[in-house]
């Protein structure tokens, strides 16, 4: 394996399951172990020895950072809430809240590693979990949840697949504990699309695509989608790429599926939304913000997000304005190919100095209380049985998303792959290709070609150092039920 920094897509699954439970750079994985477990005998490395002195063992007072990485008002009080409840009652250890915003916080979290000054508790994208681990940022945290208070109220698709699936049998540990788990619908403006006769019951992606069509109308400002073509462009055409390889991205001998003819076909037309002017020609910048702006202000009509983005909705449309549908199911299988992940994480740095306060605020993080103030607050689904129960999360603004729940043709994305350089795929291959695509620089196909020949190069190289993993697939969410 190529000895970089990893990132990984973790992508998730059996979404159905949670309803109804309703190192360093030089290191790498081997099967049943992990970087950090490899180099277990340096002191507290995994977690497993707990007596670094902090707050938790001696009773003294300290003080531990915790960065939250998606800045933003809403999330502010919901973390300032729970800092002061867990403040009240650990009043030996106090919270340093810090903030940076999304766009930043990778790179800012990369130099803080590279340094060595990372903050007790990271927040860690699903994304970054290999990175993190591998270069050694952060440590196991299997020691501290085998005596966690609430390590059974944990749904079943929190513990079967994002601690089991994601992390212990591709590491050898569970490394972050999610905060609550997120995926992704359409929303869409109901005047808009009644206006423009267009359904969006039970629809396919290229319904979706029409429907973006239908409901532009460049000379009232009208736009039928809020395209992203900025950081992350790559990650809304996924979603119809897979609808079209049936939710694989590699064949059994690892070659990439997504520069196939069905592939280019959906691709150029997705593509050709942007060209031909469904979406405002700035919209080849626009990144998570921009885009939800454009369909919160009027500016565009269908929006592909997730459920965090209701409460601005709410803030700027009325109720009889918008809703949120379900995502569009494949034209060739009929079924629902989403991404089904967590929001962010939490980890205890290794560069700690007080890892039992951080672990126990982390605990604290984690607990059904605090789930339902962070979950509530932010639009999101959690993943302790006791906070998902709350009628909040399967009724009013929540419904949408438990109605695509519920669907038994629901199939979550795999992982892209495990090897280092997915983190380079993601965080600037694959957006700079989709950009030359829109750009008119190179063909669909082109294009495609060079996402599945990064991808193909890498996943084979990790096939023959790997031979025992698996390649990444596609979960059905109903095979568990």
């Amino acid at each position: 394996m190529r000895k970089r920094l990893l990132s990984i897509v973790v992508m998730v699954s059996m979404i159905a399951v949670l309803l109804s439970g309703c190192g360093n750079a030089e290191q790498k994985p081997e099967e049943g172990n992990s970087a950090a477990a490899e180099s277990a005998e340096t002191e507290g490395e995994t977690g497993a020895d707990h007596s670094d002195g902090s707050a938790a063992d001696d009773g003294e007072q300290v003080t531990i950072r915790f960065m939250d990485n998606m800045a933003s008002e809403v999330r502010d009080r919901a973390y300032e809430e729970i800092i002061a409840n867990f403040e009240k009652e650990n009043p030996n250890i106090k919270i340093e809240y810090e903030t940076v915003p999304w766009d930043q916080s990778h790179s800012k979290l990369v130099t803080l590693g590279s340094t060595g000054t990372m903050p007790d508790v990271v927040q860690v994208h699903p994304t970054w979990i290999s990175e993190f681990v591998n270069a050694g940022w952060i440590v196991g945290l299997d020691s501290y949840l085998e005596n966690y208070e609430y390590k059974d109220g944990f749904t079943d698709y929190t513990r079967n697949v994002l601690f089991d699936q994601t992390q212990r049998q591709v590491f050898g540990d569970v490394y972050v504990i999610p905060d609550a788990i997120l995926t992704n619908g359409i929303f869409i403006r109901t005047d808009w699309a009644e206006e423009a006769g267009v359904e969006y019951d039970d629809w396919t992606w290229n319904e979706f695509l029409e429907a973006a069509q239908k409901m532009t109308d460049k000379d009232n400002n009208r736009y039928g989608i809020a395209f992203r073509g900025g950081r992350a462009a790559y990650h809304q055409a996924m979603f119809l790429l897979y609808s079209q390889t049936g939710g694989r991205v590699y064949d059994e001998e690892g070659n990439c599926l997504f520069n196939s003819p069905e592939c280019v076909d959906i691709f150029t037309r997705y593509i050709d939304l942007y060209k031909e002017g469904n979406t405002p020609e700035d919209a080849i910048n626009w990144g998570f913000a921009e885009m939800c702006s454009a369909f919160t202000s009027g500016l565009s009509g269908m929006l592909n997000q997730t459920c965090e983005v209701i409460e601005m909705c709410e803030q700027n449309l009325s109720d009889d304005q918008w809703t949120v549908a379900i995502l569009p199911s494949s034209d060739a299988d009929g079924k629902i190919y989403n991404e089904i992940s967590f929001s962010n994480g939490y980890a205890v740095a290794q560069n700690s100095e007080h890892k039992e306060a951080a672990w126990k605020f982390i605990e604290y993080l984690s607990s059904p209380e605090a789930a339902k103030i962070y979950c509530k607050t932010n639009l999101l689904i959690p993943v302790q049985k006791e906070a998902l129960e709350d009628e909040f999360f399967t009724s009013g603004k929540m419904a949408g998303y438990a109605e695509m729940f519920k669907k038994d043709n629901l199939v979550a994305w795999p992982e892209l792959g495990y090897f280092a350089e997915v983190g380079e795929f993601r965080e600037t291959f694959a957006d700079a290709e989709v950009q030359k695509c829109m750009q008119g620089q190179q063909t669909p196909q082109e294009t495609l070609d060079k996402l599945a020949e990064f991808l193909t190069k890498y996943q084979k190289e990790y096939m023959k150092e790997n031979p025992d993993v698996e390649i990444p697939m596609p979960k059905d969410t109903q095979a568990l039920n």
